[in-house]
């Protein structure tokens, strides 16, 4: 997270001696002489906020953080001697720095590369069974935290001529193999030791995370 913070002081610093000397730039009007924006973004790794700073004609680099968490099953019937609990969560803290790269001058497609860092991205899921005060728990997660490469495209200006913008990033971030955790001694989640390990194998497969996200500029 410090590097994460590191990264946005010195975009900020550098978009702040942008702002006293004058520049030649052919891909926005010589009479914008902001260089940099603050972006709110929405998407399927969460809400964001990021700082970005336009590097050259045709080259903008931003960085920020996002963050998600979604609660799926939380289903609890009761009875008079039966009680069930069974949920699901989805946890996603990302750091990300990008470069994205525009083609054309004054135009609004771009392709994106950059990392991201993902602090606590995992999925967990927990099943209790209590059959006449007999307490049974199992649980399981899957994680995935470390760098991961983000390659994609994208339609919009991230640092618009006007006061706000909007743009549009489609992509996929290369996780690499995820850690899986079972813990199911009372065999809730699976009937088997086999049918545990064939979970594992099937969930190793997912070694990549599709995102797309809104982003809005706002420009000072």
């Amino acid at each position: 997270m410090k590097y994460c913070f590191a990264i946005l002081i010195l975009l900020f610093s550098l978009g702040l001696k942008a702002q006293g000397k004058p520049q030649i730039n052919n891909f926005y009007p010589p009479s914008d002489s902001t260089s940099f924006a603050f972006i709110l973004s929405t998407g399927s790794t969460g809400l964001g906020v990021h700082y970005a700073l336009k590097v050259a004609s045709q080259f903008n680099l931003r960085a920020g953080f996002s963050l998600l968490t979604l609660s799926g099953i939380d289903w609890r019937p009761t009875g008079m001697n039966l009680s069930r609990d069974r949920r699901t969560q989805f946890t996603c803290f990302q750091l990300v720095a990008q470069l994205e790269y525009y083609p054309r001058e004054r135009r609004r497609f771009k392709w994106i590369v950059g990392m991201s860092h993902f602090d606590n991205l995992s999925l967990t899921g927990f099943y209790n069974y209590n059959p006449f005060i007999q307490e049974f728990q199992s649980g399981l997660r899957v994680s995935n935290n470390g760098a991961a490469l983000f390659l994609g495209l994208g339609w919009g200006d991230l640092i618009p001529t006007k006061t706000m913008g909007l743009s549009v990033n489609l992509g996929v971030q290369y996780l690499g193999k995820p850690k899986v955790e079972i813990e199911d001694s009372s065999q809730l989640l699976f009937g088997s030791l086999e049918e545990a390990n064939q979970f594992k194998q099937n969930m190793s497969k997912f070694l990549f995370l599709p995102q797309i996200e809104i982003c809005l500029s706002l420009k000072p």
